[in-house]
């Protein structure tokens, strides 16, 4: 296998964040299931994405020789909601991450290799 380089754009996830944003019970499940339908669903219907944009949700576990490596930008033993980097360039990304920002939620850059 070989690792893939991936650039994103995301926010630290923890409860007080889901809160803020209406989705605690679809993050409260994902943290039970790591299934992230619901809340991506929940997501892309109340702050209305841009077409084809998903979030997804990850922990970055620090693991030596994991299939995480080379993390930039994100903290290692952290959960993000993160969207592919090409996803800011789409039509309605800028009212998005600004009711984001509205929110106090700040979209940071991170980069890492994936194995996959």
């Amino acid at each position: 296998m070989q690792f893939r380089v991936r650039d994103a754009v995301g926010f630290e996830l923890n409860e007080e964040v889901a809160e803020e944003l209406g989705l605690l019970e679809e993050f409260q499940t994902w943290k039970k299931t790591y299934n992230t339908t619901d809340f991506s669903a929940a997501m892309e219907e109340k702050y209305k994405l841009p077409n084809y944009t998903e979030p997804s949700i990850y922990e970055f576990k620090y693991e030596r020789g994991g299939e995480i490596q080379g993390l930039e930008g994100f903290d290692w033993n952290k959960t993000y909601c993160w969207f592919f980097s090409d996803d800011t360039k789409q039509k309605g990304w800028k009212p998005f991450a600004n009711r984001l920002k509205k929110k106090g939620i700040v979209l940071e850059s991170a980069r890492w290799s994936e194995l996959g």
